[in-house]
């Protein structure tokens, strides 16, 4: 501005040479701003602003000073002109008696500045931004853009254009809707109002109508006119970034598909096909990043092959099997690969989870037959006796119930059932030397893998924890064993039984009973025939839980898995909580 020119301009209240103007002097840009307002604007910064401006006049160069203060708004000093060889130009300074904005001077200003005005950028190359000495750029940091045109019907204003800006990943701007004029001068900017998972954007609406409405701009989703237009662009936006996600899917996948490690070979054929593939290749691409960040093609194979198991086997702990299957290393994704030809994934899994529940099972039958507060409440039949029905493999792993809480006419009934001679069934009744039909707790049977016609017997009498065996205990399983024994109907060729008695502890006359020869042997072995089909055993549970962790202790060693206290009281409430005392038992 010319001296002459600066005090013409900041004389008036109001208004601009703008108005009458269609370009700036130099006719780079369109102008923006006709009604004067920006000198107070710059008020809101600082409380002084000083306008140094140098212009061509009579062939040299004039610098003329423009100040104003906050407290004098309509008083600004015009300086008188003084000759310079400054470019020509125009610099406002603001001065603050007090810290400027934190928006302007944060870590992200420059980046925010950035999107703000990158679609007046985007308009006029040409124009240099400059922000702490660093010319701002959109241009390097857009990854795309798309224009779409807003009906606005027969609006005096025309129709608007929205623009969307996809930002790199290297850019973490804040998400905006700005509302510019139609030259790209943003007027105000409002929250996107959409969700776009993975996309960092800003998104500008450009429209003639902004401007003169500029002061209803602020409330714009309260404002009638205005309202609709957001909600109509809103739109147009959830559109934008969904045909987005749809066309990086069908990259990536056409990519995998070229490398040969999409799991699919063929196109889906029925309607179920379909949204399975379609809910993988979303779900695969979520995970692409790991997927890919090796070069390996087996291992890249591998792993969409096991997000496909794992979403069609085991869709609820998904996040949990992708998180620990893309962080293998190297190494266990080949052994898995070789393993997997082998075995499905699904059986993996319910392998794995079959130790676990197992170990959580023992740590919490431990808690159950030690515990002082579960000892003085589990009930033998009622609880301990029902949990164990379902639990049979801690006696053995091929053992099954046969008979549950039953008399002995019904072991029989099942033991020669299983013999296949039902020829053998009696109407008589099994009784022991007193002549009575004795209750047994379980009756466990097998058939011996290497011949089938080897059958095994496992008779356990349950004794509650807080129940010390001693000579009672003892001779009530000797009464059962004696009246299978006795009954030719029991006693045949190929059959084996054992009779267990067992509790948390024994007095010293059932230690002494156990002291022999045979028993240092056979820890707990009471007594037995001479080939050794017929057995009486007393064994504690300390005893019959070390050997069935005994029996796990390999695999769970590999699968680095120990049972917390909360893990196994979790899984007894589980499968179990109905038979709990009332103390361990879940509200």
């Amino acid at each position: 501005m010319t001296h002459e020119e600066a005090t013409e301009y900041f004389a008036l209240l109001g208004g601009s040479w703008k108005r009458r103007a269609e370009k700036s002097k130099n006719d780079l840009r369109i102008l923006h701003g006709q009604e004067g307002k920006g000198r107070w604007k710059a008020f809101t910064l600082g409380s002084k602003v000083v306008w140094t401006t140098v212009a061509e006049h009579s062939g040299t160069r004039q610098l003329t000073e423009i100040t104003g203060h906050r407290g004098q708004p309509k008083g600004f000093e015009v300086s008188d002109p003084v000759d310079c060889e400054k470019p020509i130009g125009t610099i406002a300074q603001v001065i603050a008696d007090q810290p400027g904005p934190r928006g302007l001077l944060g870590e992200k200003s420059s980046k925010s500045l950035t999107a703000t005005f990158a679609l007046y950028l985007n308009m006029y190359p040409e124009l240099e931004i400059k922000y702490r000495g660093s010319s701002l750029d959109p241009t390097p940091l857009q990854q795309y853009s798309a224009d779409y045109t807003i009906n606005m019907g027969n609006n005096k204003y025309g129709d608007a254009t929205l623009t969307i800006i996809e930002w790199s990943d290297q850019v973490r701007v804040q998400r905006g809707l700005y509302l510019c004029d139609a030259n790209g001068i943003t007027l105000a900017d409002l929250k996107p109002g959409i969700q776009a998972s993975g996309y960092e954007f800003t998104a500008y609406v450009r429209w003639d109508g902004f401007r003169d409405m500029e002061d209803r701009l602020m409330l714009a989703e309260n404002d009638q006119e205005l309202s609709h237009l957001i909600t109509v662009v809103r739109n147009q936006m959830r559109d934008h970034f969904k045909q987005r996600r749809e066309q990086h899917i069908l990259n990536i996948v056409e990519e995998w598909k070229q490398d040969q490690v999409y799991p699919y070979a063929d196109e889906p054929q029925s309607d179920r096909e379909h949204a399975v593939r379609d809910l993988f290749d979303v779900v695969a691409v979520k995970a692409a990043s790991a997927v890919n960040s090796s070069e390996d093609q087996v291992a890249k194979r591998l792993s969409l092959r096991l997000l496909k198991e794992a979403l069609e086997t085991s869709p609820t702990s998904l996040r949990r099997v992708l998180t620990e299957v893309l962080q293998l290393s190297k190494e266990s994704l080949y052994e898995l690969n070789k393993l997997l030809d082998r075995t499905t994934f699904t059986n993996i899994i319910e392998a794995s989870s079959l130790i676990s529940k197992r170990l959580d099972f023992l740590l919490g039958l431990r808690q159950l037959v030690f515990d002082p507060m579960s000892v003085q409440y589990l009930k033998e039949r009622s609880q301990l006796h029902r949990i164990l029905t379902t639990e049979t493999w801690v006696f053995g792993e091929e053992f099954a119930v046969t008979v549950d809480d039953q008399n002995l006419t019904n072991a029989l009934k099942a033991h020669i059932k299983m013999l296949g001679r039902e020829e053998l069934a009696s109407l008589e009744p099994v009784l022991d030397e007193q002549g009575k039909d004795r209750i047994l707790d379980l009756l466990l049977a097998r058939s011996s893998p290497q011949d089938r016609d080897r059958h095994e017997h496992l008779v356990v009498e349950l004794k509650a924890p807080n129940v010390t065996i001693g000579a009672d205990e003892i001779t009530q399983i000797k009464r059962y064993a004696y009246a299978v024994a006795k009954d030719s109907r029991f006693n045949m060729t190929d059959v084996k039984w054992d009779f267990i008695v067992v509790s948390s502890d024994l007095d010293d006359f059932a230690r002494q009973e156990i002291s022999t020869e045979l028993a240092r042997h056979n820890p707990g072995l009471l007594q037995a025939s001479d080939g050794g089909e017929f057995r009486i055993w007393i064994k504690t549970w300390a005893q019959i839980i070390d050997t069935a962790e005994h029996r796990h202790k390999f695999v769970k060693n590999a699968l680095k898995y120990t049972p917390s206290s909360d893990d196994a009281l979790a899984y007894l409430r589980e499968v179990h909580n109905k038979y709990l005392p009332d103390s361990l038992a879940a509200p």
